[in-house]
Parts: structure tokens; sequence; C-alpha cells
């Protein structure tokens, strides 16, 4: 079955995240010549997100990076050699409209492209969303609070439950998340897809 996998490399904008990179961003094409996703995590099938924040300093060279989350150490070690090699060819150019002299985040979401490529994190979005058109306030924060526990980067979770906090006359909670969100808007670069399939 091994001769029968093939790596394919796809690098994807997240929808929200478009208007920071577009597609033939430089900032992209360093990454998609660098990363790849491992044999070893192909054949074990494993499918995970990682976090990376990359410490910008006030000349807007990449200082360092340190890898937030990443349950798996073939991705890990993967992920810190990409980055390694992407640390020492930094542009300042690849931070776009943002801001030096702070830390930014990456997420890499390595994913099996013969599956259906919405995460849990997201098919519980949905529902929570559904719940609350329906006013279910309870249920669509339970569900929010899944997707968070699940995915702490995403700033639409957190802007989702403000808003259910706020129905539900929680202010001050809604006010934590929705400064949580904005935050997060503009600490986030760029959200990823490394996918794969078998042919």
């Amino acid at each position: 079955m091994n001769l029968l996998l093939q790596a394919i490399l796809t690098i994807s904008l997240l929808a929200s995240n478009i208007s920071n990179f577009d597609s033939n961003s430089e900032f992209i094409q360093k990454i998609s010549q660098t990363l790849r996703y491992p044999l070893a995590a192909r054949q074990a099938n494993i499918e995970e997100l990682v976090y990376v924040s990359l410490a910008i300093d006030e000349f807007g060279q990449l200082d360092h990076f340190r890898i937030l989350q990443s349950p798996n150490p073939i991705l890990e070690q993967e992920v810190s050699r990409s980055f390694n090699l992407i640390q020492k060819t930094w542009k300042k150019r690849y931070l776009k409209d943002k801001m030096p002299g702070q830390e930014y985040l990456v997420i890499l979401e390595f994913t099996h492209a013969n599956k259906n490529n919405k995460a849990l994190a997201g098919s519980l979005f949905d529902h929570a969303k559904k719940e609350l058109e329906n006013e279910n306030n309870e249920e669509a924060l339970n569900l929010l609070n899944q997707c968070i526990d699940l995915n702490p980067y995403r700033e639409d979770y957190f802007e989702k439950r403000s808003e259910v906090h706020r129905s539900m006359g929680n202010l001050e909670a809604s006010q934590v998340d929705f400064l949580r969100a904005r935050r997060l808007k503009n600490e986030l670069i760029t959200h990823i897809f490394i996918t794969w399939r078998t042919i």
C-alpha cells in the first residue's frame, strides 16, 4: 500500500485571511518550497493542527519561532526544519501590512485530501451557528466551547461565542471573547492547509 501513496502539497488560504496574503504571496511560496507532509506521518494517517509563533524584531526580521502546539513529534520536527530554513532567508516584506516588533501566528493544518477536509471543529461550528439561529443559546454555547477546545486560535469562534454571551446577557464574558477575537485577527498571519491523497 505504501507504493500507492502520493504526497501532494496543497497550500491554500483560509477565506478569512485572504486579505492578508494573496495566492501569489512570497511567504506562501516560501512555505510551499520548504514544508513537506512527512512520509511517516502519511503512512500513520496523522492529521493535525500545528501552531507556530513568529517573533518579529523591530526591524521586521524573524528573530525566532516557537511551536506552540503540535501533539505529534513527526510533524513538529518537519515544521521546525521548514521554519529554520525560512528564518535564514526571511524578508521583511513577508509581513505585508503587519507591524514589526510583535509576535504573529501561523496555523498549519495537515490533512488527507481524500477525506472531507472540514475538521471536527468546523462541523461543530456550523452546528453552533444553526443553534444560535434557532435561539438555542445554551446548546450553541456548548458547541462553541468544544470548537475552542479543539482550535483555540480561530477568531471567528470567539466572535460567535461573544455573540452568544451577549444574547444570554453575559456582557462581561461577551466583551472578553470580543477582545480575544480582535487580538487573534491582528496576530494571525495565515492558516495553511497541507494535504496529501492516495491514488
